[in-house]
């Protein structure tokens, strides 16, 4: 495809995707998207993507919140050491925001061994990236 041909569309169905992003492919279909990169869309498209990724973000960042939420009262709730609950899920918050997950090859995993919670390498240099320009340095978000 020559500059300025993708579309929203081609995007949205996945026939287009961006050299930037994380890449699945599906085995049954065995089909590829082709990759390209921002410079293949006009602004109009651009915009399009743009807005989608936000709202879709948004909504899945608000369903795994509240997912967390329900998660920790119930545990909370049933814990017979209620404050010390409340004391790890400080901490394991702290290791999470602040960058203390230790990181071996494309996994990254929580310092507290008792959390479980293991991300991608890629995926938690996102967010901890995403904290810095955003919540620290109070970066606008476009």
């Amino acid at each position: 495809m020559d500059k300025k041909e993708c579309t929203y569309e081609n995007w949205l169905k996945g026939d287009v995707i961006l050299s930037s992003c994380y890449i699945q492919y599906d085995k049954i279909s065995n089909s590829k998207p082709f990759i390209v990169f921002w410079a293949n869309f006009d602004d109009i498209e651009k915009e399009k993507i743009k807005e989608f990724q936000k709202k879709y973000f948004l909504s899945k960042s608000k369903e795994h919140y509240q997912q967390c939420l329900k998660d920790f009262k119930r545990k909370y709730k049933t814990s017979v050491y209620p404050k010390k609950k409340l004391g790890h899920q400080i901490e394991s918050l702290d290791a999470l925001i602040n960058g203390k997950y230790y990181c071996v090859g494309d996994l990254c995993h929580s310092p507290y061994e008792k959390d479980n919670v293991t991300y991608d390498k890629w995926y938690y240099d996102i967010m901890i990236s995403y904290k810095n320009d955003y919540l620290v340095k109070g970066l606008e978000f476009n």
